[in-house]
């Protein structure tokens, strides 16, 4: 089973059939970085906001600071309603990016609530 055809199946909305193949890739590699990322996207979009989180955190310990983790688990976190969490993953992806909108914005949402 490939990486490739699982983030295609995520493409399709297909989210069983892709989360089967990164849960493959996981029992050989726990700590494929990728496979974790790719299940944290399915849970959200599933809207299992916490499963989310799990996999982002552990992304986030397989390999610090990555962008893309930082702000998908900044946006977990904002989902479920631990706003200030949310904003320290925003805060710190400015820190890496101070060019970075999206976390400025997520920032803005977060003060508006």
């Amino acid at each position: 089973m490939s990486y490739e055809l699982g983030k295609l199946l995520i493409k399709k909305k297909q989210y069983n059939k892709a989360f089967f193949i990164f849960q493959n890739i996981l029992k050989e590699r726990p700590n494929d970085l990728r496979a974790n990322f790719q299940i944290g996207k399915i849970n959200y979009e599933l809207n299992h906001l916490e499963k989310s989180i799990f996999f982002f955190k552990k992304c986030n310990q397989i390999q610090a600071n990555i962008p893309g983790v930082l702000f998908n688990l900044a946006l977990a976190l904002q989902s479920v309603g631990k706003t200030n969490e949310a904003k320290k993953q925003y805060l710190k992806l400015i820190s890496i990016n101070p060019n970075d909108v999206k976390s400025y914005y997520g920032l803005f949402i977060l003060d508006n609530t």
